[in-house]
């Protein structure tokens, strides 16, 4: 009877933890479908999309502003007199240069025969309590673009932008100061 009962509640365990994995990989896909942008370059601060990807850097899901986003860090759930503990982390994905398929065994930096595919991501999503773990993984493509409007050209910078933008890649033959609120192009 004691192994039964230990049994069912392991069971239980996994159960919870199951819809915990669930939940986090739901989430991640809403966040991606949102703003691509949240997944692709996480809210770590340094705007570098390759500093915050990896098995040690840890987001979980939570609810602002009415949408799921991710913030950094591992979350703590008590559920059903238990406490779980749970994350996701983002993985580049490398693609084969000649067919397309996800190359599995390589991990960014790509290498020869691979590229860097930025519109996918792999997502892997863990719960751990104290006499297990469930971890679940998914690729993420990022297949709807959000439009952005932009509001200004009052800044200069590189890479993927924010909405609204207000920066543009590179300034050479770009005349954005003799009337504001346009450009005008210049031949060099």
């Amino acid at each position: 009877m004691l192994t039964s009962l230990n049994v069912n509640r392991s069971s239980v365990d996994n159960n919870i933890a199951m819809g915990l994995v669930e939940e986090v990989l739901v989430a991640a896909k809403s966040v991606a479908f949102e703003k691509w942008q949240n997944i692709y370059s996480p809210p770590d601060g340094t705007g570098n999309p390759d500093s915050d990807k990896g098995v040690n850097k840890h987001f979980y899901p939570r609810i602002i502003s009415g949408s799921w986003d991710i913030v950094a860090g591992d979350e703590e759930v008590n559920m059903d007199n238990k406490r779980y503990v749970r994350y996701l982390y983002i993985e580049n994905v490398c693609r084969d240069k000649i067919t397309g398929a996800i190359a599995t065994a390589i991990s960014p930096p790509c290498t020869l025969g691979n590229s860097n595919d930025p519109s996918s991501q792999k997502i892997t999503s863990v719960v751990s309590w104290t006499g297990g773990s469930i971890e679940r993984s998914t690729y993420l493509t990022r297949w709807h673009n959000k439009i952005c409007n932009q509001t200004d050209w009052s800044g200069i910078g590189s890479g993927p932008s924010n909405c609204p933008a207000t920066i543009y890649e590179n300034s050479a033959s770009i005349d954005a100061a003799s009337v504001p609120g346009s450009i005008k192009l210049q031949s060099q």
